[in-house]
């Protein structure tokens, strides 16, 4: 279940809060009936009933795609709703118990801390971080990335992650440039208004 979670929760630019539950019969819990896949296997559509992106609660129904690599969640998702009558929660722990934000982040700080790394750098909005920094470094227009992460204005480009080179290149363009002009420590730049 978690494989899926991971998946459907990256390709979807999720943040935790929007696939976890913590009580039976909660505004956001994702159930079985509303998931639906293509005839032929190629998309899954999942519609989340409630989440900060939609202040009316009317629900957003979001697509993701099938591809031919282990992390895809359209297969996930179908080893999952088998298993499941369409009017069960998506996601469960055993023994029907909610599935929680704790248990989330939990296990997804399990994942890392197998691989040596430190485990305390990723949190609920880690996949939402991830896709949308890798949608960025794939050269993905921002009007696009909006769309994949619901966002109504380009608030998305706090979660983009960039390197250190990319952000010393950054500040070389931006403060640097003009490397003739002294700096003139005495213009209104340097002043508190």
């Amino acid at each position: 279940m978690f494989h899926a979670t991971f998946c459907l929760t990256f390709t979807c630019f999720l943040c935790s809060d929007e696939l976890t539950w913590e009580v039976q019969g909660a505004d956001n819990m994702l159930m079985v009936g509303p998931v639906s896949f293509a005839s032929d296997k190629s998309f899954a559509t999942v519609t989340i009933p409630a989440s900060k992106t939609d202040p009316f609660q009317q629900g957003t129904m979001l697509t993701t795609l099938a591809i031919q690599l282990s992390t895809c969640a359209v297969s996930a998702l179908n080893v999952v709703c088998r298993l499941q009558l369409s009017s069960a929660p998506l996601f469960i722990l055993e023994g029907d118990r909610p599935f929680d934000r704790s248990s989330f982040v939990a296990t997804l700080r399990q994942c890392p801390a197998t691989c040596g790394i430190k485990p305390s750098a990723y949190s609920g909005h880690s996949f939402r971080h991830g896709a949308v920094t890798w949608a960025a470094s794939n050269s993905v227009d921002d009007n696009t990335i909006c769309r994949l992460g619901r966002w109504q204005s380009n608030c998305f480009c706090c979660y983009i992650n960039k390197s250190a080179t990319d952000r010393a290149a950054t500040t070389k363009a931006v403060l640097y440039t003009n490397t003739l002009a002294p700096l003139s420590l005495d213009t209104i730049a340097w002043h508190d208004l």
